[in-house]
């Protein structure tokens, strides 16, 4: 609710007047023992989204859409020559969603959890200290909300671990219920988790919050993140927007014509013309 007010107002216990919570015990957001809420980022990522999609009909200037939601990432091996087990791993971006006046931000961790990624090129000190190899860290191509405002798209991440004994621990939020756009645009693609892709023993992980999955030394793990829900109808976005999508890798020349009905030469990106519903309109 904050975040929907004046931002020059000085953050202070006032902010908090307006408001009444209402959170009966024993509901999610007012768990009582034994309760299990060892993940309650996750539970926090779904509250961002409910209250700026509850404000949606009434101040759609001012909300954003559905982003990325929490994803954790962490692998422990243990070093071959010493056999002692190391963690490694982060919290990992996603495409964040999309507002009224600008595109939602690429391959960012969002809301409560709010951490920023290093490049890759920074992941040569974990691979000095960890059993671990990075092979792939890279923009994931037609995954944000497709709308007038697009939403931030996701990341590939896949490395190999190179220790004995892998545990990796997972949190895959937003892999089924999709991020949601606002005002007719279309929703974030979920993702992934892949341990061994394009190996005879390839396994695409189940949907988890906090699950575990045993890793042999040689295993690749790559994941492929969320994107961020858009706003705003698709036909109505700006084609120079759009042809610079295609450029920078975000869109493809297919998802161009399906979803933004431009089609496009490849050869000569400013060569386009209108297809689908931009056509008929």
């Amino acid at each position: 609710m904050r975040c929907v007010t004046d931002p020059t107002i000085p953050s202070t216990e006032g902010c908090k007047r307006p408001f009444h919570i209402i959170a009966p015990p024993g509901r999610l957001v007012n768990a009582q023992k034994p309760a299990a809420v060892n993940q309650h980022m996750v539970v926090c990522h779904s509250l961002v989204d409910l209250v700026m999609g509850a404000l949606a009909t009434a101040v759609p200037e001012r909300v954003m859409a559905d982003s990325c939601g929490c994803l954790y990432n962490f692998t422990t091996a243990k070093q071959v020559a010493t056999r002692q087990p190391v963690v490694f791993g982060e919290v990992v971006p996603g495409g964040l969603g999309a507002t009224a006046r600008a595109d939602g931000i690429n391959v960012m961790s969002c809301h409560v959890t709010n951490c920023p990624i290093p490049p890759i090129e920074a992941t040569e000190a974990t691979e000095a200290e960890c059993p671990v190899l990075y092979l792939q860290r890279e923009l994931r191509t037609d995954t944000g909300g497709a709308s007038e405002w697009r939403g931030g798209v996701g990341q590939v991440l896949a490395y190999r671990v190179l220790g004995d004994d892998g545990e990796l621990h997972h949190t895959s939020q937003k892999s089924e219920s999709l991020p949601q756009g606002f005002a007719g645009a279309g929703p974030g693609d979920g993702g992934s988790w892949t341990v061994n892709t394009g190996l005879n023993d390839e396994r695409v992980l189940a949907v988890s919050i906090g699950d575990l999955e045993h890793l042999q030394r040689g295993d690749t793990v790559t994941h492929r993140t969320p994107g961020g829900g858009g706003f705003g109808d698709p036909m109505r976005r700006d084609p120079a927007r759009v042809i610079a999508d295609f450029r920078a890798g975000l869109v493809t020349a297919e998802a161009a014509e399906t979803l933004y009905g431009l089609r496009i030469d490849p050869a000569d990106p400013a060569r386009w013309v209108p297809a689908g519903r931009r056509a008929r309109t």
